[in-house]
């Protein structure tokens, strides 16, 4: 031991002093601790966003006009080895809102879910895998299914609708209807019920039935409505009016004869009645209500009414489709490697001679399903490739890391685990150097 090691703290006591090994112990501790954060940073910043993997979009819409609904189809491919939390996206045309549930699966032949989907209010729809892609990481592929609604005005021209699928743009062109410029007159000479979609989420309907003008010099005039499985009626929302001036829709408009002719009112969730009494002849009358969903795992929801005039009743219906959005996907677990060891001999000695022969196997994956029917009718096309930012839009199968342009970043791999025993073994060191210091201090004061 030397001097360095060796103070004297009084008579007959000897006090050995490691404040630097301390200092060294601490400054250790603190660069484990530093490594550990950035090492745990960037396992947790390894969900990558995936360009392009959205490789075609299709749809069979045709003589689309403003309002409707067009389905849409897809297909989809990541690089092998891709991550559980990598994500891709479909970004929607300005000219498309999103339309059913916001929420849905692309789902593997067992069941298990391959991606998790979300469209947002912006029509941005993001894809994020799911721990299937661990076991099933190579040839990754599958198909989706949407519905939208055209918002934008059309004028009989075909639409190019540019999908923004990551850094590149799938085109679809859809053919377009204009609104009616002539013989556009709306037939009000039958008792007729309406009923559409209130959301864009499909969570309320919304309805109107509509009366023939009145012909007796005085008559009475009764509008009925039920819901039918699955929905009720909200009161709060109901309209009715009256009147003999209609718009270019066929609706009552001003002036409208509403204070001359007070309807009687009876209204629950499940039943709503409607009494114009004493209306002279040439008056137009209407009910107008929302619905809510009170069952959303139905397809289809209908709504029963009547229109009863002069003693005849007359009965009208409507029904709503509820669009799903889904989809599949596939892949083919990493291929095996198998070791089989022969012997041979010869006569003058026995001797092992190895002969090692690997064989990995691989397994071939199914096509793709196809996308479920839409309720349009028509083709509808991908455009050939197009460049937008200097990126060309490509339709590959996608089915390996090269064929998206991507490297498999797997040899990088690192677990939030690793930074877990970095920050152990520096909470450890740094506790030391704290000690070891401190007993330095206390016996510099002695």
């Amino acid at each position: 031991m030397t001097n360095a090691d060796v103070g004297h703290a009084g008579p007959g006591t000897t006090l050995i002093r490691l404040p630097g090994v301390g200092r060294w112990l601490a400054a250790l501790a603190a660069c484990l601790v530093l490594a550990g954060a950035t090492l745990l940073g960037a396992g947790a910043a390894r969900a990558a966003t995936i360009d392009g993997a959205i490789t075609s979009i299709t749809t069979t819409a045709t003589s689309t006009t403003q309002w409707d609904r067009v389905d849409l189809a897809c297909r989809w491919a990541v690089p092998d080895g891709s991550s559980p939390g990598d994500t891709f996206s479909l970004q929607l045309p300005p000219q498309l809102q999103w339309f059913g549930s916001a929420d849905f699966d692309l789902a593997a032949p067992d069941g298990q879910p391959v991606a998790h989907a979300h469209a947002g209010a912006d029509g941005l729809v993001v894809f994020t895998l799911t721990d299937y892609v661990r076991t099933h990481p190579v040839d990754l592929h599958g198909t989706c299914h949407f519905s939208t609604r055209y918002s934008a005005e059309t004028t009989d021209e075909t639409v190019h609708l540019d999908f923004q699928v990551g850094d590149q743009v799938v085109r679809v062109d859809l053919p377009t209807v204009g609104p009616c410029t002539h013989d556009c007159a709306v037939d009000r000479t039958e008792a007729s019920k309406y009923m559409w979609w209130d959301d864009t989420s499909q969570t309320k309907t919304r309805s109107v039935i509509r009366t023939p003008a009145t012909t007796s010099e005085v008559s009475d005039v009764t509008i009925t409505d039920a819901p039918g499985p699955g929905l009720a009626l909200d009161c709060g929302s109901l309209k009715a009016s009256i009147g003999k001036v209609l718009d270019a829709d066929g609706n009552v408009t001003a002036p409208r004869d509403d204070a001359q002719y007070v309807p009687e009112i009876s209204c629950t969730t499940q039943a709503l009645s409607v009494t114009w009494s004493d209306v002279p002849a040439g008056e137009y009358a209407e009910l107008w209500v929302r619905a809510d969903v009170v069952d959303p795992s139905l397809a289809t929801y209908g709504n029963d009414g009547s229109v009863t005039m002069d003693g005849r009743t007359t009965p009208v219906h409507d029904t709503v489709r509820h669009s799903d959005a889904g989809g599949d996907g596939e892949g083919t677990p990493s291929p095996t490697t198998t070791t089989t060891t022969s012997t041979s001999t010869t006569t003058s000695t026995t001797s092992p001679s190895p002969s090692s022969t690997t064989a990995p196997t691989s397994s071939s994956t199914t096509s793709p399903t196809t996308s479920p029917s839409t309720t349009a009718t028509g083709t509808g096309t991908v455009t050939a490739p197009v460049t937008t930012g200097g990126v060309l839009v490509t339709t590959g199968s996608g089915t390996t890391g090269g064929a998206l342009g991507l490297t498999d970043d797997s040899a990088l791999a690192f677990t939030g685990l690793d930074a877990v025993h970095l920050a152990g073994a520096a909470a450890v060191l740094l506790g030391s150097g704290i000690l070891l210091t401190g007993l330095g201090r206390r016996s510099r004061r002695h």
